[in-house]
């Protein structure tokens, strides 16, 4: 994606053309002025006007001979060597033209003009020569105006001659397009732009986009060439939004949500499975999604019906049927969340009444069997995971962001104890009731920290990685139980063309060794799901400016 960076200045010049039989002593009366006043008279004192005058013909009473004391007829002409208007080399002005007009105008100069002289004038050239007022201006003649000659379109006046504009070449952008008095001028691309042709407006990206991986790279004058990613699969939305992504066994689901239909898009390995669809006509549009070990797919939604009823979908494998299930009936906020485990679902939403806002958990067996519920009131809430009913992990905020247990769906929450240069922003739990809480160090937006929590609360383990470069802002996570943990991060990339880059932080849960694997990005590509499969695959989802996606990142 390109940006221009092109600056256009844009130069008007306009003449106004008057005609010389209006205003005839306008420029001999400012001229007369100047010299009686002596001294030396700049051409920015005298602050004439571009006029042109009309060339007439013929000697009349209105247009004089070539000699003369002063003039030669009544109101112009002047022949060499008058007292105002010398030969070559006069005081004011010289030559063959007049202090007014040349040869045969009517107040109008020909060659010449009004204050321009022959050879060697003070304030003027000759007849289309280089003075301040070159060559007839302000009346008549043949010169141009302003300063300069009148350069054709792509050239400037480079206080000689004019000169054709620079050319940009290729590996250069115009940065100023050119005028009659400035050139053009020329910059390099970027490191990540290129051009390809002359004078081009503005640098291309010279990289591949997210969704490919680079056969060669690119260059300063031409583009990488690119070839698809394996194992990135596009998904067209359509008018559907993206849900929720969820593991299954070996496969991964990206679901897909309308006013009309959910869409569950399975993929395993670096295969495509067909999506499987479900009705929501005359339902509210579902935003919570989780799967259960079976398989059995979980929506979640509040009813377009009932107010304030909040609802689960619990929908077969094969979405040929579903279970629809009342979870409450109370006030609803709009927030709402939804953790499978191998043991429970566990379903979060906010509840508002009088008195204020409340998080309520509740939690069911895969046979929906309620197990409890509980009531937090009054709380700035961020997150959960949850091992199982019995252990569920909250991120909350007083004065700041911290993490808490909740055990046995039991009051009072159980607060972890880590360090206080820390700043969690999730967490994420497995089945064995650890959890791992995720977040950046105070005041160092590089370095991302994990703390390991143990079943009992405690603090077990430390890992951290400092990205050099740019901050790395964590985003979610997954754990590949026993062996790794992974955490997808982003980091914004000021430049020409700024991205969104992507980063996979693995650490290898029994060294504490840190890796990280480059992912790349683009302006509007983003990912914020991650989940990581029973055979150890990982896979990440999100959407760029056009579709969304799931993609394996190994």
């Amino acid at each position: 994606m390109s940006r221009k960076r092109v600056g256009q200045h844009a130069s008007s010049e306009l003449r106004r053309r008057r005609n010389s039989t209006t205003r005839p002593l306008t420029h001999s009366l400012l001229f007369v002025a100047a010299i009686s006043c002596g001294g030396r008279t700049s051409v920015s004192d005298l602050e004439l006007t571009d006029v042109e005058g009309d060339v007439g013909t013929g000697a009349n009473a209105g247009t004089g001979a070539r000699t003369g004391a002063s003039s030669g007829g009544q109101s112009s002409g002047g022949g060499s060597g008058g007292t105002l208007v010398g030969g070559s080399g006069g005081t004011s002005a010289g030559g063959s033209g007049g202090a007014v007009g040349g040869a045969g105008g009517n107040h109008a100069g020909g060659s010449g003009g009004a204050l321009a002289g022959g050879t060697g004038g003070i304030l003027v050239g000759g007849s289309g020569g280089g003075g301040d007022f070159a060559g007839g201006a302000p009346a008549g003649g043949q010169g141009g105006g302003d300063n300069e000659p009148n350069c054709p379109f792509g050239s400037w006046f480079n206080g000689a001659v004019c000169e054709e504009w620079t050319q940009c070449q290729p590996g250069e952008y115009v940065e100023y397009f050119g005028s009659k008095r400035f050139d053009r001028t020329c910059a390099p691309c970027p490191p990540e732009g290129y051009t390809s042709t002359e004078n081009a407006g503005a640098c291309r990206y010279n990289g591949c986009e997210f969704s490919e991986v680079v056969v060669t790279p690119g260059s300063s004058t031409a583009p990488a060439e690119c070839a698809p990613r394996p194992g990135f699969f596009p998904i067209a939305p359509g008018n559907s939004y993206l849900l929720g992504f969820a593991t299954s066994g070996t496969r991964v689901y990206a679901a897909l949500a309308s006013s009309t239909e959910a869409q569950f898009h399975g993929f395993e390995g670096e295969v495509s499975l067909e999506p499987l669809r479900y009705s929501l006509e005359g339902q509210q549009e579902p935003n919570a999604f989780a799967i259960a070990p079976d398989g059995t797919f979980y929506l979640s939604g509040f009813d377009p019906l009932l107010s304030g009823r909040v609802w689960l979908d619990a929908i077969a494998p094969d979405a040929s049927s579903a279970l629809r299930i009342a979870v409450t009936d109370a006030s609803y906020s709009g927030r709402t969340g939804l953790v499978s485990t191998p043991s429970h679902w566990i379903h979060w939403h906010t509840e508002y009444d009088d008195s204020g806002y409340e998080v309520v958990i509740r939690a069911r067996t895969h046979a929906h069997v309620l197990v409890g519920e509980t009531r937090i009131a009054d709380s700035d809430f961020f997150h959960v995971s949850a091992s199982s009913a019995d252990q569920i992990f909250l991120l909350l905020s007083d004065t700041t962001q911290q993490l808490y247990r909740l055990v046995d769906l039991t009051l009072p929450l159980q607060k972890v104890p880590l360090p206080g240069t820390f700043f969690p922003t999730f967490s994420t739990a497995t089945s064995a009731g650890e959890a791992y809480a995720v977040g950046l160090r105070w005041a160092d937006e590089h370095t991302v920290e994990v703390y390991q929590v143990g079943s009992d609360g405690s603090v077990t383990e430390h890992f951290e990685h400092r990205f050099e470069e740019y901050a790395a802002e964590p985003v979610t996570a997954a754990v590949d139980p026993g062996r790794a943990l992974y955490i997808l991060c982003s980091s914004w990339i000021p430049s020409y063309f700024p991205r969104n880059k992507l980063h996979l932080l693995r650490f290898d849960l029994l060294t504490g060794e840190s890796t990280v694997e480059e992912l790349g990005g683009g302006t509007e590509d983003w990912a914020g799901y991650l989940g990581v499969t029973t055979d150890g695959s990982v896979y990440i989802a999100g959407g760029t400016a056009s579709f969304y996606f799931v993609r394996k990142v190994h």
